[in-house]
């Protein structure tokens, strides 16, 4: 997961850099160069460029010829006004550029307007999430382990584990397909859905140190992501499958295929927050999952809920991000 963000980060900014890097080009050239005075000598038009030729003098009284940027075939003759530097010769400055100048502003534009939708996102998600800790028995998942929100207590810690002994990988029948995109964005979803190989198991121990249960986050191919919940042996008890990525549905199943439980959105808030409901096969509505903090998920689990299904949530919330992206 960590090295498919990184591939898409990468190539974001290597985007940025190639529509920006002839505006800079330009810009350098202005704050670089001098001001000269060019005789346009010939244009020529090639494939659709027109390229013009002049001659000029600069500041030490020096002749040059060569390339002209930016003239028109109708200066040719003429004594036209010129900005010479270190990248070339552009004829009436960044005046005459300014179809380029447009994109680092674009840019920039682009990147405030990013920056406030994520803020003003984030303080509405933290307004929801405070709501959600203020539950009773509300629990916040971090890195390395799941909370109390009231008091901070450690229910279970989080650390990478080993494939348990009794562990079978084999798929449960009635997996869904993944929607298809194209050749080369469906690897780059693939890739972002299979977490690194040591992250792959995580044992969820009690503050004794015993191990409650083992999140498996199942490597997917076609199919949507799956993450399993296994005994401490490795003996499989259920898992959460995803239904569908836009909107975010998902299922509890028990290891033997039956439902347990379904995962939809909260209709009294915003798609935009990620909030979620859970029901028992009954149809009651027996978790809520969202945001709790910046980058941390939240739940809160009726006392009364089947220990499936309460373990099953907790699985939710922990792998929730790889879920709901991927």
């Amino acid at each position: 997961m960590l090295l498919a963000r990184l591939a898409l980060i990468a190539v974001a900014v290597a985007v940025v850099g190639v529509v920006n890097a002839h505006p800079a080009r330009l810009i350098y050239n202005h704050v670089a160069g001098e001001r000269v005075t060019v005789h346009v000598t010939d244009c020529d038009r090639e494939r659709r460029r027109l390229d013009c030729r002049g001659t000029w003098r600069d500041s030490a009284g020096r002749t040059h010829e060569g390339r002209v940027h930016g003239a028109h075939s109708h200066e040719v003759g003429r004594r036209v006004s010129a900005q010479a530097g270190p990248v070339g010769v552009y004829v009436g400055g960044l005046a005459r550029q300014w179809v380029w100048l447009a994109v680092p502003v674009i840019t920039v534009l682009a990147l405030l307007g990013t920056a406030v939708a994520v803020v003003w996102l984030g303080l509405r998600t933290r307004a929801h999430g405070r709501e959600l800790l203020a539950r009773p028995g509300a629990l916040l998942a971090e890195p390395r382990r799941i909370r109390r929100a009231a008091d901070g207590r450690t229910l279970v810690s989080l650390r990478p584990a080993a494939a348990p002994p009794r562990h079978d990988p084999t798929p449960l029948p009635g997996g869904k397909p993944r929607e298809k995109t194209s050749p080369v964005l469906d690897r780059v979803l693939r890739l972002a859905a299979n977490p690194a190989r040591r992250e792959r198991f995580i044992a969820a121990r009690d503050p004794s140190g015993a191990v409650r249960f083992i999140i498996e986050r199942r490597p997917t191919g076609a199919d949507q992501p799956e993450t399993w919940l296994l005994a401490p042996d490795g003996e499989a008890r259920g898992l959460v499958r995803r239904l569908e990525g836009n909107p975010f549905r998902a299922q509890f199943l028990r290891a033997d295929g039956e439902r347990v439980g379904s995962v939809k959105p909260d209709p009294q808030v915003p798609e935009t927050i990620n909030r979620f409901i859970v029901r028992d096969r009954s149809g009651r509505r027996v978790a809520t999952v969202g945001p709790g903090t910046f980058l941390r998920w939240a739940c809160h689990i009726e006392p009364d809920a089947d220990p499936l299904v309460r373990d099953l949530t907790l699985v939710l919330t922990v792998d929730l991000i790889r879920l709901v992206q991927a």
